[in-house]
């Protein structure tokens, strides 16, 4: 079906989910989809049921979504950290208006995963990335260099 059509039929969806419609089934064509809501009389073969199961409301309600998944957790840090959204360290900015807010470089639109992917991935030294980019010190890309293995999960110690 076209995304316009397809973006109006998943609006539809939506906003009956948003008024508290229970759907039971939901299934779809090139051209519509059609759902069918607790207490509808339609019977339909659950085998061409978009959703997992009929009872996927019920299935949803076993889990508590806010619980922590502990298998996630195995192999990483036990601490919990997350980057300053402006200045997430010593030597880098974030701002929606450069790169699309990725993070860069003080004073540049140098972003920082460039400075990772050579010092991490091409193993170049933090002097032969200077180099490259007249303006940001030694201290500057180790800083940043550091702050992308922090964003990836990487133990730190292998950007340094």
């Amino acid at each position: 079906m076209p995304r316009p059509t397809a973006a109006e039929k998943i609006r539809l969806v939506k906003s009956q989910l948003g008024r508290g419609v229970g759907v039971r089934f939901i299934h779809a064509t090139r051209r519509d989809i059609a759902l069918t809501a607790d207490g509808d009389s339609a019977v339909l073969d659950d085998r061409d049921n978009l959703l997992p199961s009929a009872d996927f409301y019920r299935l949803l309600s076993t889990f508590d979504l806010h619980e922590p998944i502990e298998e996630l957790r195995q192999g990483a840090r036990r601490e919990v950290w997350a980057p300053d959204l402006v200045k997430p360290s010593q030597h880098s900015f974030i701002s929606p208006s450069v790169l699309a807010g990725d993070p860069c470089i003080s004073y540049t639109r140098i972003p920082t995963s460039a400075i990772y992917a050579l010092r991490v991935e091409r193993l170049l030294p933090l002097r032969a990335i200077v180099e490259l980019y007249p303006g940001v010190t030694t201290a500057a890309a180790g800083d940043v260099t550091t702050l992308e293995a922090r964003l990836r999960g990487v133990d730190t110690s292998v950007a340094a």
